[in-house]
């Protein structure tokens, strides 16, 4: 599967893969989206790399570590990735699901949105009425 290894001169044709983007994305909750589109590479990598046995337990290490990074070590929260990640797009039902989620999806992405929703629930705290 992996005739080179990742330090032969070919692999710096093309410049980066990942470094470059991250530069651009400078705002704490902005590069989470990126960072996590990364992670889904890498982890889709390390899938397709498990037969490996050569590097199989440098791997193991690696994905420890993103696991304790990205994830805050919640095995919860790494079952929903995987699944994510083996979402497949070319499923219609799948698109048609998709499709039809979108609009709460894009609700629930919006920092206004939660904003909203926190002083509101802050307003119905304090005893005052919310508006709207």
């Amino acid at each position: 599967m992996f005739s080179q290894n990742a330090s032969t001169p070919d692999v710096a044709g093309g410049g980066p893969l990942f470094l470059e983007i991250l530069k651009n994305w400078k705002d704490e909750s902005d590069k989470k989206i990126i960072q996590s589109q990364i992670v889904s590479f890498y982890f889709k990598l390390f899938e397709n790399l498990k037969d490996n046995q050569i590097i199989q337990r440098s791997m193991d290490i690696i994905k420890q570590d993103m696991f304790q990074k990205f994830l805050n070590g919640s095995s919860e929260k790494l079952d929903d990735f995987k699944k994510l990640i083996q979402i497949p797009v070319d499923d219609l039902q799948i698109q048609r699901k998709a499709i039809s989620e979108l609009i709460k999806v894009m609700s629930d992405l919006s920092p206004r949105s939660n904003l909203r929703k926190r002083r509101r629930s802050q307003n119905l705290f304090r005893g005052q009425r919310a508006s709207k």
